[in-house]
């Protein structure tokens, strides 16, 4: 079956010539329709309407969010001074040109005991000890023996008595002669292990080449015992004295952590403002004793002393008025303070110590002047006029948006920030 197509033909336009005649219009070419101006409609209705809108949005971003920093680094120079101030409990108000200042005090007291090894070393030497029963029966009448009478071993172990002893005579029992007797202590001649022997025959040595050498003698029946030598710990007074001096600071540092946790926000403080008084320092043993460990007990009462920042502030900044030269300012975040030379008077309640003060001093460069001086300049100018500052070592000037060339006419979208090293 055939396909048709129905298309309206639309007659041609009769336009009037230049003589009365008709002629008909001719249809127009594509792409080729122009305004009276002769610029295409596509350019009219898409590219024209983007570029003017991109002209005013530049326009509006250079006058509403346009933007300039400028950070300055001034010429700098270190101020360190060390003042004398002394601070009276009992003042109630400060002497600023005498430095005088009051003071506060918080105390506390600490105890503690501990524990602490013995790190001396010694050699302790003991001496074997026994009994022997010496015999007399060598005559009827008693025997004295001197003290320190030797007696030898029959492996040749040298014996001693302490004291004096005399032996009882013999007796006539039943037609003998029995010896008389008595029982003594003896003391090994040396230290060590090999005098403890087991029982033993024991002769005189000071009796030798004598008739009563043989006749007078003597038996242990029990062993000797106690001899040593070996090492043992020894308290020294170094050890005594290191174990008090820890403990102390111990003490110290825990008292003064306290105090200062205690402090007023408005009152300045440190641990070289806080004073120790020992109370009591002991040993439980002495020096000496033949422990592996010993006790040392410390009691002390710390005191800190407490100042009025607001004195130390006013203080601090008379000082530094007086150093400042013609310009300049002080870094106030660069400043510090410390107290040093501390000597603390308890029985007058009073503290004296060296303030000490550190901080940068800079050349000032007002913000307001830089503004007035760089605004609507461009980047070349404005380049020009901050190096002409002497008083400045460094400047860096930054413009928003990049492609800008010229600081924005509006001061208040100027920004000035001054840099302390």
């Amino acid at each position: 079956m055939a396909n048709w197509k129905i298309q309206d033909i639309a007659p041609p336009k009769k336009l009037k010539g230049k003589e009365g005649g008709t002629v008909l219009s001719k249809e127009p070419e594509k792409g080729g329709l122009k305004n009276r101006r002769g610029l295409p409609r596509w350019f009219i209705g898409g590219i024209l309407p983007l570029f003017v809108l991109a002209v005013i949005s530049i326009g509006v971003v250079h006058f509403f969010f346009a933007k300039a920093e400028v950070l300055v680094w001034p010429a700098t120079r270190t101020i360190k001074l060390l003042e004398p101030i002394v601070a009276e409990v009992e003042r109630s108000q400060a002497n600023l040109q005498e430095r005088i200042i009051p003071a506060r005090t918080l105390t506390t007291e600490k105890t503690a005991t501990r524990l602490f090894d013995a790190s001396s070393r010694t050699i302790k030497e003991d001496r074997a000890t026994g009994t022997i029963r010496v015999f007399n029966g060598y005559t009827t009448s008693p025997q004295t023996l001197i003290a320190q009478t030797r007696f030898v071993s029959e492996e040749g172990k040298l014996f001693r008595t302490p004291v004096k002893i005399t032996i009882p005579g013999a007796t006539q029992q039943g037609g003998k002669l029995v010896p008389g007797f008595f029982d003594v202590q003896v003391v090994a001649a040396e230290p060590g292990e090999d005098y403890n022997i087991g029982p033993s025959n024991f002769s005189l040595p000071g009796l030798s080449g004598f008739e009563s050498y043989t006749a007078i003698y003597g038996e242990s029946s029990e062993p000797m015992t106690g001899g040593s030598e070996r090492e043992v710990p020894v308290v020294s007074e170094e050890d005594i004295a290191k174990a008090k001096e820890s403990l102390i600071k111990e003490l110290t540092a825990s008292a003064a952590q306290e105090l200062l946790a205690q402090a007023p926000e408005q009152m300045a403080t440190s641990k070289e403002l806080v004073s120790i008084r020992v109370t009591e320092a002991d040993s439980l043993v002495d020096a000496g004793a033949e422990v592996a460990k010993f006790n040392v007990r410390i009691s002390l009462i710390a005191t800190a002393f407490l100042l009025a920042q607001a004195d130390l502030n006013t203080l601090r900044d008379g000082f530094l008025r007086e150093e400042l030269q013609e310009g300049e300012r002080i870094a106030a975040e660069k400043t510090q303070t410390s107290f040093q030379e501390i000597a603390v008077n308890q029985d007058n309640n009073t503290v004296a110590f060296e303030l000490g003060i550190e901080t940068v001093a800079y050349q000032y460069v007002d913000p307001t002047e830089l503004k007035i001086k760089l605004r609507g300049k461009s980047k070349k100018e404005a380049v020009g006029i901050l190096a002409s500052y002497d008083s400045l070592e460094k400047t860096d000037l930054s413009l928003w948006p990049f492609w800008f060339s010229f600081v924005p006419e509006d001061v208040d979208r100027i920004r000035v920030r001054t840099v302390v090293d």
